[in-house]
C-alpha cells in the first residue's frame, strides 16, 4: 500500500501521520509525505535556478523553498525510511494529480472543524481534495494515537452501485480484524429485501467474511449517518461519492462538508466510478 500525506508541518499533518503509521503495521506501506508550495507556473533554467512569471517574485520564491527545506530536512530526521516530496502549483490541483500520477491507494489528511483556523489545511482544502481525488481520502480532525479500529462503517448506495470494488475493504477488514457494518439509509420507501440481496452481491465481490447489513430511516443521508453513528459509536467511516458530478446522493457538497469537517471520526472518501 502506499500512502500520501500532504503535509504544511502543523499538528494536522502529524494527526495522518500518527493514522498512516496503523496502516504501515498492517500492511507494510510505503508512507510519502508531500509538501505544496503554492505558486504560479515556475520552471528552472539551465543551471537549475527557479524562474517565474512576470510579476512574481523570484527571492520570496526561493525563500519559501528555502524555509520548506528546512522543515521537510526535520521530518527526514524525525522518519527514517519514509519519502519525501516537495511540489510547486496550486495546492488541492497539485495533490490530487500528484496522488493519481504516482499511483497512491490513500491519501491521509488532518483538518480543522467547519470553523477552521488560517491553515492551508483547512476543512474547505480537505473537502476540495476529497471531492476531486480518485485516490480514497481518509481525513481527520484530532490525534487518534489511541484509536482501535474495530468496527468499520460503510455507507453505500447498494442499490445503485453494487458492482462497486474497493480493495481496500479488504485491507482493513483482515488487517484491523474489524467488523463490516454496512449501512443503506432509508429516505423512503424500499424494498429492504431487494436492497439486501444488492449488499450481498457487494460483500461477495469484495471478498468481505461477515459483514453486517444496517437499515437506517432518516430524513436524508446526512443526518442517517450521523444518528447511526452516534447510537452504534463506530471507529472509521467510509463513504462513496460521485464527486464533479455533484457528489451524487450519498455526499453532495454540504454533506462533504458535514461529515469531512464536523464529525469526529476518521472519515474515508472514496469515487464511485
Amino acid at each position: 500500500m502506499r500512502i500520501l500525506i500532504p503535509t504544511d508541518f502543523s499538528d494536522l499533518s502529524r494527526y495522518a501521520t500518527v493514522m498512516a503509521d496503523k496502516f504501515k503495521k498492517i500492511q507494510n506501506a510505503e508512507i510519502h509525505f508531500l509538501h505544496v508550495v503554492e505558486w504560479g507556473d515556475t520552471e528552472r533554467d539551465s543551471k537549475g535556478k527557479l524562474t517565474v512569471g512576470e510579476g512574481e517574485d523570484s527571492h520570496f520564491l526561493e525563500e519559501r523553498l528555502k524555509m520548506a527545506k528546512e522543515q521537510m530536512n526535520e521530518l527526514i530526521e524525525q522518519r527514517k525510511g519514509d519519502s519525501f516530496h516537495i511540489q510547486f502549483g496550486p495546492r488541492t490541483k497539485t495533490i490530487v494529480d500528484y496522488a493519481r500520477d504516482n499511483l497512491f491507494d490513500l491519501v491521509i489528511m488532518g483538518t480543522h472543524s467547519a470553523h477552521g483556523l488560517s491553515k492551508w489545511l483547512t476543512g474547505t482544502e480537505t473537502q476540495h481534495i476529497a471531492r476531486y481525488s480518485k485516490v480514497p481520502v481518509l481525513s481527520l480532525m484530532c490525534d487518534r494515537s489511541d484509536l482501535e479500529i474495530k468496527d468499520i462503517l460503510i455507507v453505500h448506495d447498494f442499490g445503485k452501485k453494487p458492482d462497486t470494488k474497493i480493495p481496500l475493504l479488504k485491507v482493513l477488514e483482515k488487517g484491523f480484524s474489524a467488523n463490516i457494518h454496512l449501512l443503506y439509509v432509508l429516505t423512503g420507501s424500499l424494498d429492504k429485501d431487494h436492497l439486501k440481496e444488492k449488499m450481498e452481491h457487494f460483500s461477495i465481490l469484495n471478498e468481505l467474511e461477515s459483514p453486517r447489513f444496517h437499515f437506517h430511516a432518516d430524513r436524508d443521508v446526512q443526518t442517517g449517518i450521523t444518528h447511526f453513528n452516534q447510537m452504534n459509536n463506530m471507529d472509521l467511516i467510509i463513504v462513496g461519492t460521485e464527486g464533479r458530478r455533484g457528489l451524487g446522493r450519498l455526499l453532495k457538497s454540504s454533506v462533504a462538508e458535514s461529515l469531512i469537517n464536523n464529525l469526529y471520526k476518521p472519515v474515508i472518501t472514496y469515487h464511485l466510478d
